[in-house]
């Protein structure tokens, strides 16, 4: 299942492979009896993210900056709704159900 974002370009996010990690590099391990400030720096392991992972963050901070509610798109549905001008095309709505539908049934299935 891929979703395209407005808020990342429109990048795509799927399941991918499911490892936000790629790979991790052991570094030398620490010496004993080098403090202070003349100890040299010492090269520590490193992490890979994957593109996914990146994705992902991306994903997460434009969910936590987008507002739960859009005040001026509620205040023009009401409006709509009280005038008697809001139509409601069934099979419009069907076809959206029947394809969030598949869509979890994909996600489970993965």
């Amino acid at each position: 299942m891929a979703n395209r974002i407005k808020e990342l370009g429109g990048l795509s996010v799927s399941s991918g492979s499911g490892s936000p990690v790629e790979g991790i590099r052991p570094g030398n391990p620490l010496q004993s009896g080098t403090t202070g400030s003349n100890a040299a720096p010492t090269p520590s392991d490193s992490v890979e993210i994957t593109p996914y992972a990146r994705v992902l963050t991306d994903l997460s901070e434009a969910v936590q900056n987008s507002p739960d509610i859009d005040p001026a798109r509620v205040t023009h549905f009401q409006q709509a709704i009280d005038a008697g001008q809001y139509q409601v095309d069934p099979d419009q709505t069907a076809t959206r159900l029947l394809r969030l539908e598949q869509d979890l049934g994909e996600t489970q299935s993965e």
